[in-house]
């Protein structure tokens, strides 16, 4: 990985956007005062990788910049020649994203931080682990390669070798060993299960299958007598239900014979009433004597009284209405009078009113402004208010997510635990077995453990010596800067190998195993009961490691959070009280934003009071409290509201006045027209009441005539009517009487012929018995033929048919089960075979890659090359006082001015332990393309050191910048990190990063 283009912001000491470029860069330093920013330019690199930090793990809020609210994060980087560029942003996924260069264009690769991190991954050949330990030291973790934990050294020599590929592949090969011998074991037990694979059980099956054919053929005949017996038994019940049809349909005609009649009686009478109630009309009509002329002379008479009972009343109203006329005027002329003086006083009234109002209106435009500044002002304020809450609650949020993932983490961490003390519970079960057993067997087999040692110990021999044959040979053919032929990289260095004497070793191991056949005959069935023991230990071992790679994984997720497991109960507990402080923050914030906000929506709502013809005065500042201002503005708008309505009320009053004096004016008016009417009506009434003359008799009298009229004309009129619909329903029941009596023929008829039909049924069903009981006891036998017994007796045959036919079905396919079985059982044998010897040589393959042959081999030459290289540096740094050894998974030192003494690395200076970790890291960055040749992985384009050279005298510093130089050599790029000014003027590619008010910058030289 080499770095190309670097930007942040809001990154730690970076608030705005810092850009810094590597391209052509080689050797360079970067220096700065203590507190600048210069590690923060290697934390935002690794971040932008891998989404964390050494210094603060994965708790990267501390990283933002103080007063900022987010940080970015834009790396580009090249690896292989290819180019990439990774962003990431905080707080928020959505902008985490990783692209490849292709033909000038960026190509998207992943969108979301944990795509991106493994893509990352994968592209640089190692983890975050691996990283920080090979590529960007680290304050405070520099030396952690040198003197860390041999198995973290080792996991981590692994990655950058790719020594991975040779584990997977071992575990492929077990696994897929495994997986053939159980197949093989499957094959063998399902051939077992295979009952029919023999000739034998054939012959038996085709002997039962023709003697079902004959049960068939029998069977066959016997439905066809039994479909004839069927077919006249449903011709007979045809037939009878044919009979008491006709029976059914005599009956009904019948029936409707004796209605038919009933409705001709019925309707005989009906003529008789009907003529008879005809014959009383008539009489009760001849009784009525009315007159029509005395009718209308009583009517004419009748009318000539109202008219001159209307003119009569007439006349006293007029006389009335003229002495109210009369009245009127006199009252109407006073009240002009008074409505004259009254409209004078309102108008001066109007006129007051009106200078009042405008006196009030300037005193609420003063109000109304400092009303609006004021509301404008606590809007502002709440809105601030509100983004505060906001924050407070992106910040509340983001704790609790990290408390159900901290939780989540803790819950299976235990769950881990206990999953694994069962594990190895179960595995020192199984190794307690696997003890009984062998010290049971232990007389028995002590000659054959023996000669297995000596064999093994042979086969370990033969094993060493083929793979030194082998590398021997294909070093012969290989040259420097030919590619590997494993990982395709140049080869730059070839190591000696010696061809061995495979004769010899062959010869011991033919000679051992010999030896261990003998052994084997006495001891065969103690070995099996050991060697299931020893699988019951390997197989509860595989669920031990499986259980252990679970709490690895949850140990991982706790590293990817910062957390270590003793301190998880601490991190929950403070992201938990992060949480209420954001929670409480926020909280705080809503209530002074809704105070803040009622507060405007106060004076808000008073304001909307305010007229709009009332223009509010511009203020410039307000200092009274929102209360008193909303008290000044409504007090305004109380006193300006009074004004304006008692301007309103003098208007109307002043109106009115003058509206009451023009309708009094008006009045008089009228009632002088009013009093002119009321005489001329008097007039008017006294000559029509004398134009309508008199009438003789008493109107009593008359009218009671009258009535007597009119009640016989009613009298008259409803006889006429009853007389007409009576003749009308005489006629009607004449029809229905001669309709009814042909309905009665008719039914007469049908009865006659629905009898002759019922006796043409019976024959037929007398018919149709005689044959069915003939073929009854023909077909079935003695009884009484009937549906019922049919059907029992079909029943009766399709079970046996059904079992007949089902039991020959099963005859013929299990004829061709057996065929197919016996195919399958030749097939399954070859298979078997198969599955065995790719179990066998699989397995061979999968012990050989086990981690403590050949990958072991692999790691210790890798330290042995890496510990030689570091220590010739170191000897130079040190002026030949000091070497590095490597000693299985750990690096001691050699103390030359003290004997050669060996001792831990930990022993070393804090300058002594800076420059042994120097050397390693120089080694490791030089070899590494060269290591990697053995299994492939990725060549140190780049190496960042923070810190550490402030412990190193003039001369040894000298000798670091030399060491550095040298490796600089060629593409590789070397950044270094420090406040040395000796180191600074030694390099002349200088970064400077400057502390500011507003954050720190970078400067370039």
């Amino acid at each position: 990985m080499k770095p190309v283009l670097l930007k942040i912001r809001g990154f730690t000491a970076f608030r705005d956007e810092v850009s810094l470029e590597f391209e052509g860069r080689r050797l360079f330093v970067i220096t700065g005062p203590t507190g600048a920013g210069k590690s923060s330019l290697l934390d935002a690199m690794t971040w932008a990788l891998y989404g964390q930090v050494p210094r603060v793990g994965r708790s990267v809020k501390e990283l933002v910049s103080q007063g900022e609210r987010d940080m970015s994060v834009l790396f580009e980087f090249t690896v292989r020649g290819k180019g990439y560029r990774v962003a990431r942003r905080y707080p928020g996924n959505t902008s985490t994203r990783l692209e490849r260069l292709v033909n000038e264009q960026w190509v998207p690769m992943a969108d979301r931080a944990a795509d991106v991190t493994r893509e990352v991954e994968a592209i640089l050949g190692m983890d975050y682990a691996t990283f920080t330990r090979a590529i960007v030291l680290p304050q405070g973790e520099f030396d952690s390669f040198l003197r860390g934990d041999a198995k973290d050294r080792r996991g981590i020599l692994s990655q950058l070798i790719g020594l991975g590929v040779y584990q997977r592949a071992g575990e492929l090969a077990r696994a897929r060993a495994a997986e053939h011998k159980t197949r093989a074991e499957t094959i063998r037990t399902q051939l077992e299960k295979l009952p029919l694979a023999t000739p034998e059980r054939i012959t038996e099956f085709r002997s039962r299958e023709q003697a079902l054919a004959k049960d068939a053929e029998t069977l066959t005949a016997r439905r066809t007598a039994l479909q004839a017996l069927g077919e006249l038994a449903r011709a007979h019940h045809e037939r009878q239900q044919a009979m008491e049809r006709a029976a059914t349909a005599v009956r009904e005609a019948e029936a409707e014979l004796e209605d038919a009649t009933k409705a001709f009686d019925a309707a005989a009478r009906a003529v008789t009433d009907r003529t008879a109630a005809i014959e009383r009309t008539e009489a009760d009509l001849a009784k009525v004597q009315y007159d029509p002329t005395e009718h209308d002379r009583l009517k004419a008479a009748v009318a000539l009284l109202e008219q001159r009972a209307q003119a009569e009343a007439a006349l006293a109203s007029a006389r009335k209405d003229l002495e109210a006329a009369r009245k009127h005027v006199d009252e109407a002329s006073a009240a002009q009078k008074t409505a004259e003086a009254r409209a004078k006083d309102a108008a001066a009234e109007h006129a007051s009113a009106e200078r009042a109002e405008r006196t009030a209106a300037t005193a609420l435009a003063k109000a109304a402004g400092r009303a609006t500044l004021l509301q404008e002002r606590l809007a502002a304020d709440a809105a601030t208010a509100e983004q505060a809450a906001s924050e407070a609650e992106a910040t509340m949020q983001a704790a609790a997510e990290r408390v159900r993932t901290l939780e989540q983490v803790r819950q299976a961490l235990a769950s881990a635990g206990t999953d694994r003390q069962r594990a190895q519970d179960a595995v020192d079960r199984a190794r307690r077995e696997h003890e009984t057993h062998a010290a049971a067997a232990a007389k028995t087999t002590a000659a054959r453990e023996t000669a297995e040692r000596e064999a093994g110990a042979a086969r370990e021999a033969l094993d060493a010596a083929r793979a030194e044959d082998a590398a021997a040979h294909l070093r012969a053919s290989l040259r420097l800067g030919d590619p590997c032929p494993v990982c395709g990289e140049p080869i730059t260095k070839l190591g000696k190998h010696a061809a061995p004497n495979l004769a010899r070793v062959e010869a011991a191991l033919e000679r051992a195993e010999s030896k261990l056949s003998e052994a084997r005959a006495s001891a065969e069935r103690a070995a099996a009961t050991v060697a299931a023991a020893a699988a019951r230990i390997e197989e509860t071992s595989g669920q031990l490691a499986a259980v252990e790679g679970h709490v690895a994984s949850v140990h991982a997720q706790l590293e990817e959070h910062g957390v270590k497991p003793d301190g998880l109960a601490r991190a929950v507990q403070a992201a938990q009280a992060e949480a209420e402080r954001g929670r409480e923050t926020a909280a705080e914030q809503r209530r002074a934003a809704v105070g803040h906000r009622e507060q405007a929506q106060a004076l808000r709502e008073a304001l909307a009071r305010v007229p709009a013809t009332i223009e509010p005065t511009e203020a410039k500042r307000v200092t009274a409290a929102p209360e008193s201002v909303r008290t000044d503005l409504a007090d305004a708008l109380e006193v300006f509201g009074a004004a304006q309505a008692a301007t309103r009320e003098a208007e109307r009053e002043a109106t009115a006045a003058a509206n009451a004096s023009e309708a009094c004016a008006r009045d008089s008016s009228v009632a002088a027209r009013d009093l002119e009417k009321a005489e001329a009506s008097i007039t008017q009434a006294e000559q029509r009441l004398a134009g309508l003359g008199g009438v003789e008799g008493e109107p009593e009298r008359i009218r009671a005539d009258l009535a007597r009229c009119e009640q016989q004309q009613r009298q008259q009129r409803e006889l006429s009517e009853s007389l007409a619909s009576g003749r009308a329903a005489l006629a009607g029941a004449e029809a229905s009487r001669d309709g009814a009596s042909g309905t009665k023929e008719k039914a007469a008829a049908a009865v006659e012929k629905r009898r002759a039909e019922c006796r043409d049924a019976e024959t037929a069903a007398v018919e149709a018995r005689t044959a069915l009981a003939a073929s009854w006891r023909t077909t079935i036998g003695d009884g009484e033929p009937s549906l019922r017994a049919l059907k029992t007796e079909m029943e009766t045959f399709e079970v046996e048919r059904d079992r007949v036919q089902n039991e020959l079905t099963a005859a013929r396919l299990s004829i061709e089960q057996a065929a197919t079985q016996i195919e399958q059982a030749e097939q399954m044998r070859k298979d078997a075979e198969e599955h065995q010897s790719k179990a066998n040589l699989i397995g061979a393959v999968g012990t050989d890659l086990r981690g403590d042959r050949f990958i072991a081999y692999l790691l210790h030459e890798s330290m042995q090359l890496l510990a030689a290289d570091a220590s010739n540096r170191l000897s130079d740094f040190t002026n030949g006082r000091y070497a590095l050894v490597a000693e299985e998974d750990t690096f001691l030192v050699m103390d030359h001015l003290n004997g050669d003494e060996l001792r831990s690395v930990k022993t070393l200076s804090g300058g002594e332990t800076f420059l042994a970790s120097l050397a390693l890291a120089l080694a490791l960055s030089e070899h590494l393309p060269e290591i990697s040749g053995t299994g492939g992985a990725v060549s140190l384009d780049s190496l960042f050191l923070d810190e550490g050279f402030g412990a190193l005298d003039a001369e040894a510093l000298d000798l670091a910048v030399q060491g550095l130089e040298t490796l600089a050599e060629g593409s590789r790029m070397i950044g270094v990190i420090s406040h040395v000014e000796e180191l600074s003027e030694r390099l002349p590619d200088r970064i400077r990063v400057e502390k500011g008010s507003h954050g720190s910058t970078v400067v370039t030289a």
